[in-house]
């Protein structure tokens, strides 16, 4: 059984998928594409409270169960370590495949980006060009930029308040 639902945010409507034991995919929903079928379950429901939390800012980590599927190997070693990049930060996608090992696979770092199928859980959004250009982002680097300056902007209040 495939479960579904979905979050309207400042973004647009994210779909969240779900197997009994796992959020199989998170995405963003395109209106043309949309249809408003849902079989919430549990664990759905855990994907939209989490989100809204990081929406608001009341949540910095995520802690969902996710199934990767027919992922290949390497794409969840990428993944992986997408997931130690802190929120308000950035990595090249040159440096990604550095700390990875070898530095030629960085178009390769750039696909598993490009499939990653978990959306800001993974926050391959971090990941940009090597002159901190905004490169690829499956969602539109619209939103990719919005949610690096979301991220910068709750790191800079946080800090200003914590010196008040």
């Amino acid at each position: 059984m495939i479960y579904s639902d979905t979050l309207s945010t400042e973004l647009g409507v994210i779909r969240i998928e779900a197997n009994e034991s796992a959020i199989t995919r998170i995405g963003f929903v395109e209106i043309s594409d949309f249809q408003e079928q849902t079989s919430a379950c549990d664990l759905t429901e855990l994907a939209k409270t989490q989100l809204s939390e990081y929406f608001s800012n009341a949540r910095k980590v995520f802690d969902l169960p996710l199934f990767f599927g027919n992922s290949s190997d390497f794409n969840v070693e990428v993944w992986k370590e997408v997931l130690s990049i802190p929120k308000g930060q950035t990595i090249s996608y040159l440096d990604l495949a550095l700390k990875l090992g070898n530095k030629k696979k960085t178009r390769a770092v750039a696909r598993a980006n490009a499939l990653n199928p978990f959306l800001i859980i993974i926050p391959c959004h971090r990941v940009i060009g090597k002159n901190n250009d905004l490169t690829g982002y499956a969602a539109g680097l619209h939103r990719k930029k919005w949610l690096l300056d979301f991220e910068a902007n709750v790191i800079q209040t946080t800090l200003i308040f914590e010196h008040e």
